[in-house]
Order: structure tokens, then C-alpha cells, then sequence
């Protein structure tokens, strides 16, 4: 199957070549998550952002997480994790650290609606289909949490979300692609793409469909005004654009991994491309024409990216987060050592992330 096509002339641009990870083997693991409040993150380089031994050094190898094989809502969930990043020279430093409580069932796939309000899903610990006969809860949710009050603010019942709540640009919304149908194994497949307004409670209202069922939709972002980036496929996936205007999709390439993600700032959307002979690339693609434009290699495997605005991206590879830095030489900074982190969101002013981590490490 032929990969995607990418405009290859000129800069590779934000990132460049990947280069070499070497440098990995030196930054040591958090141990425990308490120990986040006194570390710094070093954004200027020169060093690493933690001191360890082998022993820590040895977890990342160990924590090894990958997006690429499968859809979003075929990654595992797990405890969802928010850390404030505060700026001190060309330092930042983690203020505080938030853990979303009492999750019922296996949070993941989180999206900021602000810089205080995360959007993220929940999907069932035990399958919906041990529960037969509900007809008010599907097995998985939507919420959103209050990252200064610690609490969440509501949650809404719904089939499990493929790839969890997106905001809408420009509106205080949200939209999901939520299941339609059930089979006889208890599985639910297909999905609508629907719009939730949230009122002056913050509470959702509607839903509104905005595209027409999809047996093979498995994930979206926004792209320009009006357009929406899809997910579509079962074993391999596709990248399509969709016009919610007229309803019409279009095909924009093939074998694509990870997770879509709106670039804040632009009308662009990030995605890794699979089909590169060396490896994972990121690309972004024009929200409004389609076109490609490649970013830069991946390491192998891959790894969990979200986007800061300027743009900037962050990475988490190995147990460890790396930032871009725009130098073809040095196209990935590492900033701290996280351990397994499986999930990663950026609010929309960068100073203050989400970590989803497998049950039992936060």
C-alpha cells in the first residue's frame, strides 16, 4: 500500500533530522511523582533536567511506549496526571502537581479547553458488556476537570469515546466521536462526530451531528474553519479531511500512527507518517488545502506528541519529555524524565501539561 506523499524541497522545518537520542541514558527517572515539585526543567540546554544512575537510566528502557500500532482508543487508559510549569530565567520549574481523582475506570486521551479546564474520556475497567440491559450508561464518559478547584466539573454518560473530547476553536464547545452501534460480541463500532455546546454552567448541551455516520472513523482534529481532520480505518489507517459544510470527505494519504493534533496558532494538523523508510516523520498538514509538509523523524517507536503554541512540540520517548528546538543538529532537547507516560496535552498558553500513566504510577 503506498505511503503518503509529502513535499520534500527545502527545510525539513520545525525539527529537521532526529539525529541522535544518545544523551538519553544520562537523565535518571522521577522515582516518585513527589519529587516533582522541587525539579527544574532545563529549556536552554546544558545537561540534563534530572542526575541518575543506570538504575534510572535503565527505566527508560523499560518504559517503552509507542502510539503508532493502532487507533487512539486501542491505547490503554490509565491515571491522568496535570503539572504546572512555571518560567524562572531559562529555567521552568514544575509548581504543582494535580492528580484527577477517583476515575471510574481508565482515564485517557486529554485535551485542555483552557488553560484551567481539561477535557478528557474514561473508558470501562470492566467491558460494558458484563453490565447488560443499561440503557443510561454506555461504559465510558466525558468530563471536565477544574485544574485549580481539583474537582470535576461534570461528566456526561456516553458510548466510549474513540478518541476522547476536542475543544472547537473560537467557541466554548466541545466535539466527540461517539459510537452508534453495538454487535453481538459487545463491541461498539462506527461513529458520529457530534458537537456539544457548554452552557453557562460549563455543562454540555445537545448533541449536534456534524457528519453523517462513518463505520471506520477513529479519531479527529480541527483543521481550518470548517474542516476537520479524521482518523479513518481498521488495521491501517488513513488521514481524510472533511468539509462539515458539505458533509464530503476526501482521502489525504495512508498508513498514518498516532494520535491527530491541532497545532494552536495555525490551522495546521500534526500526524505521524508510517510510511517513511527511516522511521516514523511527523508532518503537519495545511487545515485548509490538504497539503504536507514534513517536520522531522521520530525516534523509533516513536512516542506520545502534543504541541505548544510558536509552534513547539514536545515529545515523550522512552520515559522521557523532549522538547523541539528548531536546530537541524539538536532537533530534540530532553527537558525530564518522566517514566511511562502513555498519554500528553499542552493548554493553550504551554504552561501546563497532561500525562496519562499506566494505573498505579501516579
Amino acid at each position: 500500500m503506498p505511503g503518503i506523499a509529502v513535499r520534500t524541497s527545502g527545510s525539513l522545518g520545525l525539527l529537521g533530522s532526529l539525529g541522535s537520542l544518545g544523551s538519553l541514558g544520562s537523565l535518571g527517572s522521577l522515582g516518585s511523582w513527589g519529587a516533582l515539585g522541587s525539579l527544574a526543567l532545563l529549556l536552554g540546554g546544558g545537561g540534563p533536567a534530572a542526575t541518575g544512575s543506570g538504575e534510572g537510566a535503565a527505566l527508560g528502557a523499560e518504559s517503552r511506549t509507542s502510539t503508532l500500532a493502532g487507533p487512539p482508543s486501542a491505547q490503554p487508559g490509565g491515571d491522568i496526571i496535570v503539572l504546572d510549569l512555571r518560567p524562572h530565567g531559562d529555567h521552568v520549574h514544575v509548581g504543582s502537581m494535580v492528580r484527577i481523582p477517583e476515575l471510574e475506570g481508565r482515564g485517557g486521551h486529554p485535551s485542555f479547553l483552557d488553560h484551567h479546564r481539561l477535557l478528557f474520556s474514561t473508558h470501562p475497567s470492566v467491558h460494558p458488556s458484563a453490565h447488560p440491559g443499561s440503557t443510561t450508561d454506555h461504559g465510558g464518559r466525558v468530563s471536565l476537570f477544574d485544574v485549580v478547584e481539583g474537582e470535576v466539573i461534570w461528566s456526561l454518560a456516553t458510548p466510549p469515546p474513540e478518541d476522547g473530547p476536542r475543544p472547537v476553536p473560537g467557541a466554548e464547545a466541545m466535539t466527540v466521536v461517539e459510537p452508534f452501534s453495538q454487535g453481538g460480541d459487545g463491541l461498539w463500532e462506527g461513529g458520529i462526530l457530534v458537537r456539544h455546546e457548554l452552557d453557562e454552567k460549563g455543562g454540555p448541551a445537545g448533541p449536534t451531528r456534524l457528519l453523517p455516520e462513518l463505520e471506520d472513523i477513529r479519531g479527529h482534529a480541527w483543521a481550518g474553519p470548517g474542516q476537520v481532520a479524521l482518523l479513518r480505518g481498521r488495521e491501517e489507517l488513513e488521514l481524510h479531511l472533511a468539509n462539515l459544510e458539505t458533509g464530503e470527505t476526501r482521502r489525504i494519504g495512508e498508513r498514518v500512527g498516532g494520535r491527530l493534533e491541532s497545532i494552536p496558532g495555525t490551522e495546521d494538523v500534526a500526524f505521524m507518517d508510517l510510511s517513511h523508510p527511516d522511521g516514523p516523520l511527523l508532518v503537519r498538514m495545511d487545515g485548509r488545502t490538504g497539503a504536507l509538509t514534513p517536520v522531522g523523524e521520530l525516534p523509533p517507536g516513536g512516542g506520545v506528541v502534543a504541541w505548544l503554541p510558536g509552534p513547539t512540540a514536545l515529545l515523550v520517548h522512552e520515559g522521557v519529555l523532549y522538547r523541539s528546538t528548531g536546530e537541524s543538529d539538536r532537533p530534540w532537547h530532553p527537558i525530564l524524565a518522566v517514566g511511562p507516560v502513555i498519554g500528553l496535552a499542552a493548554s493553550p498558553v504551554g504552561l501546563r501539561i497532561a500525562l496519562v500513566v499506566p494505573p498505579g504510577e501516579g
